[in-house]
């Protein structure tokens, strides 16, 4: 088990995989998907030629993260994993979450606070209509949540597959995977701690 509700905050590692799907009918992906994500997470890499095959896409963004993370209870009794991204820049610098209620795993929180700050929610086969705040004015955002397998707690993965609307702009199909594990131990922070 990764993390056991209500002990200590414990620091982990995260590998985030991110792909952006541009396909105009998503509807229609859903068996290629499902083989897509159980390869990803079986045998863990998959070359962005071979998801073009597999998908038959013209357009898919592969974006991968990998960085340390906390995992601990907040006082709500939500799992919550924090973590920093694009530290090097102050304008993109944001602190993210994956929050959830562990008696509760079919509903999940994904926030990001920054320049630009979201709440973005996810439960399967729902669509939730969200916040996206930029420095110039909020703007709405509709979520809609085709997948969502979330074993974190037990074996440090989570598989998302969702499609964003943002207004006006045409929907945007992601399906992401997260691995979770606990830090390697680090004998220099011992001695510098």
């Amino acid at each position: 088990m990764l993390y056991e509700p209500n002990s200590p905050q414990k620091e982990i590692t995260l590998k985030i995989k991110t792909l952006v799907i541009d396909e105009a009918d998503p509807a229609n992906l859903a068996d290629d998907l499902e083989r897509l994500l159980a390869r990803a997470i079986e045998d863990g890499e998959l070359s962005e030629k071979e998801v073009d095959r597999m998908l038959e896409f013209d357009e898919a963004d592969d974006i991968e993260l990998c960085t340390e993370a906390r995992i601990g209870t907040n006082e709500n009794g939500q799992i919550e994993i924090s973590y920093r991204e694009n530290e090097d820049d102050p304008q993109l610098a944001t602190l993210s979450k994956i929050i959830f209620h562990p008696d509760h795993k079919e509903l999940l929180a994904m926030s990001k606070q920054g320049s630009i700050s979201t709440v973005l929610s996810f439960e399967e086969g729902k669509m939730h209509v969200c916040a996206y705040d930029t420095p110039f004015m909020p703007f709405k955002v509709y979520v809609e949540t085709n997948r969502l397998d979330n074993k974190l707690l037990e074996k440090g993965k989570l598989r998302l597959d969702y499609i964003l609307n943002l207004n006006d702009t045409p929907p945007q199909h992601f399906v992401i995977t997260v691995t979770a594990k606990e830090a390697p131990e680090d004998p220099l922070k011992d001695l510098l701690g």
